[in-house]
């Protein structure tokens, strides 16, 4: 990574701190992934170099997308116990729905997005129906829940017609 003029500057820029003098910075900038434009990065460690000071910034936003979609997709507003434990079970509760949710994602054909998905999942969460099988086709899945239930339905009918036959014996 080079400087925005592609050299290097001769001497480190420096920004004035309020009580203490100086303090002296390093910018970096670095390509987006997409090549289309650029990121700028302003660092105080000269030990490590640009390409590395990049890849930790993207690292790092990386974290912070996860942690904006799992506080918008999961309850994470408002803890249930006050303990280290409690919060620590809670995060950990959200972290493995979160992998689980990652998981049907990757199985599904058709890209739902995250919010949609979780939304989904919430709502057909206590009903006998494959999800897999409903983030990839909806209607099919659904048809075939209620010709499972219908054919269950039958079945318990003519159980209780052959029982009610015997009952008079």
């Amino acid at each position: 990574m080079k400087h925005r003029r592609g050299r290097k500057p001769k001497k480190r820029p420096t920004v004035k701190q309020t009580e203490t003098g100086t303090l002296v910075l390093r910018r970096v900038v670095k390509k987006t992934d997409d090549k289309k434009g650029t990121i700028a990065f302003i660092t105080n460690n000269f030990s490590l170099s640009a390409s590395e000071i990049g890849e930790i910034y993207r690292r790092r936003w990386a974290i912070e997308c996860l942690f904006k979609r799992l506080k918008q997709n999961f309850p994470l507003k408002y803890f249930l116990g006050d303990s280290v434990n409690a919060i620590e079970i809670q995060i950990w509760s959200v972290m493995i729905a979160y992998l689980l949710t990652r998981v049907i994602s990757r199985k599904a054909k058709d890209k739902m997005s995250f919010s949609n998905l979780v939304c989904a999942i919430r709502l057909t969460m206590f009903s006998y129906i494959d999800i897999v099988a409903m983030v990839v086709d909806p209607l099919r899945a659904w048809r075939d829940l209620k010709e499972a239930q219908r054919k269950q339905a039958l079945a318990y009918n003519q159980k209780y017609i052959q029982l009610s036959l015997f009952d008079d014996l």
